[in-house]
């Protein structure tokens, strides 16, 4: 959600940026947050919203001109006591805290079925493997096949198997 928030915050800037290279180089913008959350940007002072919401952004005074990058930055812990969500957006946030703790069981759940301990103990007790194909015949599993297997199972035991 933070990465779409960013990328619509981008392209946001940069249509900002191609309109007021295209209108006068003095002109003031507004910038206000609706109630789901999506930033706006407006040239022309918007209709029933409230001047608490609105920032105005003088033309003259602003330290960061067009031909800068847009750097996308995360809020800080600073700026997150200022942030005031939406009674919508503080019900998601309320819903992904509780079911966080279920979502880290059921990784660690994952991780332990994609150890592959048992695989890698297999592979390498013996050198000589029949394997069945998917036609159901049978057939002699070639070493560098063999080998090719012992390292995914070394790579899935590395990254999912608890030490």
């Amino acid at each position: 959600m933070m990465k779409n928030f960013a990328y619509a915050t981008l392209i946001l800037a940069t249509a900002c940026a191609t309109l007021s290279i295209s209108h006068a180089a003095h002109a003031d913008a507004y910038r206000w947050v609706s109630d789901d959350g999506v930033i706006n940007f407006s040239q022309r002072k918007p209709r029933g919203i409230p001047e608490d919401r609105l920032t105005r952004i003088n033309a003259k005074s602003r330290s960061r001109t067009v031909s800068e990058p847009f750097v996308a930055t995360s809020p800080t812990d600073e700026q997150d006591d200022e942030v005031e969500l939406t009674a919508t957006q503080q019900k998601l946030l309320d819903d992904l805290e509780q079911t966080e703790p279920e979502r880290q069981a059921d990784i660690a759940r994952i991780r332990n079925a994609n150890c592959a301990r048992a695989q890698l103990a297999t592979l390498t007790a013996r050198s000589r493997f029949r394997v069945e194909n998917t036609d159901g015949s049978q057939r002699a599993l070639p070493e560098d096949e063999r080998q090719e297997l012992i390292s995914n199972a070394q790579r899935n035991i590395a990254v999912n198997c608890a030490s």
